[in-house]
């Protein structure tokens, strides 16, 4: 039996569109889940800007991103920082998803990465392990827990935008989103835009937010 010609073409060209295709979903997560020299930096200086000067000489940061939302940031925030749309799109996408939060930022000063399965027994437990009683101080020493979202660059990484929170006691603390300017090869933050804050909850001798119970 002799295969039809215009048969075997077509099965090839099919062939390779989904090479192509798959290729092309490749190269769009590796896009999506990769971080880069930009995005390290747009943390550091987003870590930094968040203590400012309180004298925090170490870090505890949210081991993943966060808030890892299919809605990415509200038309208010986007209008209020004036977010190209190329920086939002990006925003969005690499926020659709949560990811682990390197081990290797180049920060002022050392950090330690801590899980939602850590910092349950933080703000839970009135009898805290020895694991978890060392967190807690660190948490009280370094003013809370830093949690990062993704960054959204436009199409040419010279604009960012990030979203940064300091979780005093679980529920309490503030977020704020940060617009970034990248100028003569450092990021610098151009302009903030605040959520609402929420309570805090602050020791009376320390004037430091509290964790833990007893």
């Amino acid at each position: 039996m002799v295969s039809d010609p215009c048969m075997r073409t077509s099965k090839t060209k099919y062939i390779i569109q989904l090479v192509i295709l798959a290729s092309l979903a490749t190269c769009a997560l590796l896009w999506i889940f990769a971080y880069d020299s930009d995005e390290y930096n747009v943390f550091r200086v987003a870590i930094e800007k968040v203590h400012g000067s309180d004298g925090v000489k170490h870090y505890v940061l949210r081991a993943n991103t966060g808030p890892c939302t299919p809605f990415g940031m509200s038309s208010f925030h986007r209008k209020r920082l004036a977010v190209p749309v190329s920086a939002n799109a990006s925003y969005w996408i690499r926020n659709f998803i949560c990811r682990s939060i390197p081990i290797d930022l180049p920060i002022k000063y050392p950090y330690v990465l801590a899980s939602g399965q850590d910092l349950k027994p933080v703000y839970t437990s009135a009898t805290p392990d020895a694991r978890t009683a060392l967190l807690q101080t660190k948490i009280v020493e370094s003013y809370g827990v830093v949690v990062l979202s993704r960054v959204g660059f436009n199409l040419n990484h010279t604009r960012a935008v990030i979203y940064v929170e300091l979780q005093y006691c679980g529920l309490c603390g503030g977020g704020q989103y940060y617009y970034l300017a990248k100028e003569n090869g450092a990021w610098r933050v151009t302009d903030v835009c605040r959520y609402p804050d929420f309570l805090v909850v602050l020791s009376p001798r320390t004037s430091r937010p509290t964790v833990g119970q007893g």
